[in-house]
């Protein structure tokens, strides 16, 4: 081959290289405009954050065998455990995600219903709200402690049931004093 030929067949590659690095960028772009806003664009960042680095660096690999190397190389090992971590970490944020949002329900509530027996009149020693288990936020229990309530706590138990729509049997009121 001459040198002709070698700087031709050079200057294809670098226009090979270009365009491919040119459609990632747009492809990304693209992408990161089409999602909405949210925990996964963190996993996209970070495949596409590795497809960029074997883009960069295959030109470099192409030399001696070294895309082999690549495919059975510590880099594909590595790349595979930290998406299957990921992927863990995820599942497990999603789910102390949902806890979390539950247990401050459940805390909002207790200090609404708090409010809402102060209001007409109770002192409130406890109050407690529960929501059933699953995903949707369905209201279990609600009890509630007071001190000295003459009615036994009628007026407030007939609010609560009002307000959140909860069957009387839901809603346990114990009067101390």
């Amino acid at each position: 081959m001459n040198a002709y030929e070698e700087g031709v067949r050079n200057v294809e590659w670098a226009g090979e290289w270009i365009r491919n690095l040119a459609f990632y960028f747009i492809f990304l772009s693209a992408v990161m405009n089409v999602l909405p806003g949210g925990e996964e664009k963190k996993y996209i960042r970070f495949f596409m954050g590795m497809l960029l680095i074997l883009l960069v660096l295959r030109p470099l690999l192409s030399f001696k065998g070294a895309e082999d190397f690549l495919e059975n190389s510590v880099l594909a090992e590595s790349a595979s455990q930290d998406y299957r971590q990921m992927l863990r970490e995820g599942e497990n944020m999603e789910l102390l995600g949902e806890e979390y949002v539950k247990s401050a329900c459940e805390r909002e509530l207790s200090v609404q219903v708090r409010q809402l027996a102060e209001g007409l009149g109770y002192q409130v020693e406890q109050c407690v709200s529960e929501f059933f288990p699953g995903d949707e936020l369905e209201l279990k229990e609600i009890r509630l402690t007071l001190r000295e309530a003459e009615d036994g706590g009628e007026a407030i138990k007939n609010q609560l049931m009002e307000v959140y729509n909860i069957p009387e049997g839901n809603i346990n009121i114990s009067i101390q004093g």
